[in-house]
């Protein structure tokens, strides 16, 4: 992903994208693509215009309409994608960088942090806005950090929105910067070994809900990898929901449960701590759940193909059935590990 930006950077140019410059843009779009610019330019699967796979019979063939839809939300399980068409935007500069906020009272903290990201959330977050809450050790103790970007010229309305989310916390440190997208990105060019994730999807913060993450966040194991991030989601517009087989059609709240560990003792007790925090969650308010899980975070045998993609799932199988009827592509995502 970073060599792609690196390149657009070079004409001022950008697209929708995540993050972690070493994930690939063509697998991180076609399952879904959260990210910072979601609410300026739209999530990954809403970028992709055209594509080139490599088929069952290994001939490289133009992807049609009927099975591009396919491809939004369902990624390589029809074929190989050797080639992509997507939308790219004029952005040269943007604001971004890490808050990190107070955690001597680690309870009292995180609940009225994520009351207040609720309240601003209900209020109405501008599209150029991205914050996205992060937990995680470092060697001197838990931080609470928000990662903020804004993707506008406007820089007087951003550096406004810039107040406003270091009050989400009490702000001890700001790494916030005029830049580009591509040097933002290096905020997150770190790796931690072995670990994994898990994830769930909410439609807001409930009080309930703050309760489990202030329970879990408090029993965070010391272990490099373990963290916790919430990721604001806009709404697909209507359009690119119907011309993909992206499931979820409304704004919501995408959870990562991360854990990792130095040692195997280390990696099993972070472990079982992110399956406790998901398990608590699970117990939360089931009409604030959404049933969809994001696809490149679910582990196997964690949700269910027709959960996953509701409506869509015989359209999947169907595309599935016509465009791979011999199932050669049968270890890609999702088919490989998802009933």
């Amino acid at each position: 992903m970073g060599n792609l930006i690196e390149t657009l950077s070079k004409d001022d140019l950008a697209t929708s994208c995540g993050m972690v410059s070493f994930v690939g843009y063509t697998g991180w779009s076609t399952y879904g693509g959260y990210g910072p610019l979601a609410g300026m330019f739209g999530l990954g699967f809403e970028q992709i215009l055209a594509a080139k796979i490599v088929d069952w019979r290994g001939e490289t063939v133009e992807v049609g309409e009927d099975l591009m839809r396919g491809i939004r939300g369902a990624g390589g399980t029809y074929g190989v994608i050797v080639e992509m068409t997507i939308k790219v935007y004029p952005l040269k500069h943007i604001l971004t960088g890490i808050l990190r906020h107070d955690t001597s009272d680690v309870q009292s903290t995180v609940k009225s942090y994520c009351s207040r990201l609720q309240k601003m959330r209900a209020e109405g977050f501008p599209p150029q806005l991205c914050v996205a809450p992060l937990f995680f050790h470092l060697p001197d103790g838990l931080v609470l950090a928000s990662h903020f970007m804004w993707a506008d010229k406007d820089e007087e309305t951003g550096h406004r929105w810039l107040d406003k989310v270091s009050k989400l916390g009490k702000t001890i440190g700001s790494g916030v910067r005029k830049t580009t997208l591509l040097e933002g990105m290096k905020d997150f060019d770190f790796v931690s070994g072995q670990g994994s994730v898990d994830t769930i999807s909410l439609r807001k913060l409930s009080d309930e809900v703050t309760d489990v993450i202030a329970k879990h966040i408090q029993k965070m194991p010391r272990q490099p990898g373990n963290g916790f991030a919430i990721h604001v989601a806009p709404r697909p517009t209507t359009s690119s929901l119907e011309k993909s087989v992206f499931a979820t059609s409304e704004a919501h709240l995408m959870l990562g449960f991360l854990y990792g560990g130095e040692t195997s003792d280390g990696l099993e007790e972070s472990r079982q701590w992110a399956n406790n925090f998901l398990h608590d969650m699970k117990q939360t308010d089931q009409d604030n759940i959404l049933q969809s899980t994001y696809i490149s975070l679910t582990p196997a045998g964690r949700n269910t193909l027709k959960r996953i993609y509701g409506a869509n799932y015989p359209s999947v199988v169907s595309l599935k059935d016509k465009y791979d009827p011999h199932n050669v592509f049968k270890l890609a995502v999702p088919f490989c590990y998802l009933e």
